[in-house]
């Protein structure tokens, strides 16, 4: 699919995060609306390998959001690709709703299509990507497994400690994707702890990349890159821009989490149709 098809479902994505969180009256954005690109790219740019009209198809490719807190921007690629209709997308957060504020794996007819694992607590998701990376690696499984992560995510101890193992196992077959935004709940990143997180990455054995994340053709050639990595997993730091595409939420911790107005909702979405 060109690039500026991708682009077109890529805004289309942001203005379904900002509506439902707009009508939910809370949720995450900054980090959703940078990320979009990439998920168009998964989802609807043959970057992994799925089955819309079977989400739990065998031989599907993972996608892992250990970053559970961008749901919405998952949601909406689930709804977009046709795992279920677009219209439950408005009970985001609602009573009974399978859409709640971080994905959950329910294990019943409740799950929602293509939720891959519950997430929620920073780095749980990225152990579980392991663990299911390595059984697909000891069922010779031609299946790939994508962790999402953001970068305020890598303070977690969890984290390394399931990269340590993915490396001591040389699990080819798992890409690690760091969408590495600048921001976080509490300011930007890099007056925390986050530190330089290629060379950190590239410090626990892994075989690093780095990429434009809102560049299209860049992101996908640097996936397509991954797959081809042996012997080691792959992690690809990919730069962002958050709140990428609505003027007065770019690069603001404050839009981490926030309440949108009627009138920021409006300007929002208008400048998301470009």
């Amino acid at each position: 699919m060109p690039a500026q098809d991708l682009h077109t479902i890529a805004q289309q994505l942001r203005r379904d995060v900002i509506t439902m969180d707009y009508h939910a009256g809370g949720g995450h954005i900054a980090g959703p609306l940078s990320s979009a690109d990439l998920f168009a790219l998964l989802y609807f740019g043959g970057v992994a390998h799925l089955n819309p009209t079977d989400p739990w198809w065998e031989e599907r490719d993972r996608i892992v959001l250990s970053a559970g807190h961008y749901c919405p921007l998952l949601y909406a690629s689930l709804a977009r690709v046709g795992y279920f209709p677009v219209e439950e997308l408005s009970t985001f957060m609602q009573i009974n709703s399978r859409l709640p504020g971080h994905p959950e794996r329910r294990g019943d007819d409740s799950t929602l299509p293509g939720v891959e694992a519950t997430t929620g607590p920073l780095g749980q998701g990225v152990s579980v990507a392991v663990g299911m990376a390595l059984a697909l690696f000891l069922r010779r499984s031609e299946s790939r497994v994508y962790c999402v992560m953001s970068d305020g995510e890598l303070q977690e101890g969890q984290v390394w400690e399931a990269i340590t193992f993915a490396v001591r196992r040389q699990l080819s077959n798992l890409t690690f994707i760091v969408d590495a935004n600048g921001i976080q709940i509490e300011h930007y990143t890099e007056e925390i702890v986050t530190g330089e997180i290629a060379a950190k990455l590239e410090g626990f054995g892994l075989h690093v990349l780095e990429t434009d994340g809102n560049d299209i053709d860049k992101l996908r050639a640097t996936l397509e890159l991954a797959k081809t990595v042996r012997d080691e997993p792959a992690a690809i730091v990919m730069h962002t821009t958050a709140g990428k595409g609505v003027s007065f939420m770019e690069r603001s911790p404050v839009w981490h989490d926030a309440v949108i107005t009627k009138e920021q909702y409006e300007q929002a979405i208008k400048e998301l149709e470009k």
